[in-house]
């Protein structure tokens, strides 16, 4: 259907974006992508293969039906199922960087419920105003550290929302902490 069809800048000579659209592709999608091409093969450092490589190799399907002529499209659900896991590799993210910077608080955590912890740092961050994957990570790292109640600190929370940037008033937070002001939470 034309009206459900965004036109979107495919970055296909980046990896990483190679790596996650194929998986959604259907046979025709990934006819049309290939075009004459038999394979590719790609550098995609954050889908690493199950031997920890980063280079990545797909092979189109012999005899397959080319694909329609024109723009790649992806329908709504190939695009939610993109979206959903960019969102999930940014939580893995998160809780990567959360068993580096804040070991002791996860030490005895495992993984599921650190996934859980990450979620609803997420939706608080939200609740802030927070856009950046970076600003999320440190809040993460703020409600770890100091408890989740800080979520519920009016001072805290206020001060974020209500600046013209809540991830740079995080981040200017973060920093006075780091100098040794506690009284701030």
């Amino acid at each position: 259907d034309p009206d459900e069809v965004e036109a979107v800048l495919f970055r296909h000579a980046d990896g990483n974006v190679l790596a996650s659209v194929l998986p959604v592709l259907d046979e025709h999608q990934f006819s049309r992508l290939f075009g004459p091409a038999l394979a590719l093969v790609f550098h995609a450092p954050d889908h690493q293969a199950e031997d920890g490589s980063p280079i990545r190799r797909a092979v189109c399907r012999m005899g397959a039906e080319p694909g329609p002529v024109g723009m790649l499209a992806l329908t709504p659900e190939q695009y939610a199922m993109l979206t959903m896991d960019r969102i999930r590799k940014n939580r893995r993210f998160t809780m990567d960087y959360l068993r580096d910077a804040a070991k002791d608080e996860t030490a005895d955590m495992r993984d599921g419920e650190l996934y859980r912890f990450v979620c609803r740092a997420e939706k608080s961050g939200f609740s802030i105003g927070l856009e950046s994957d970076y600003a999320h990570g440190l809040w993460a790292f703020m409600l770890i550290s100091f408890g989740e109640q800080i979520a519920e600190n009016a001072q805290v929370t206020d001060s974020i929302r209500n600046s013209d940037d809540p991830d740079t008033a995080l981040e200017d937070l973060m920093n006075e902490l780091a100098e040794g002001d506690e009284d701030l939470v």
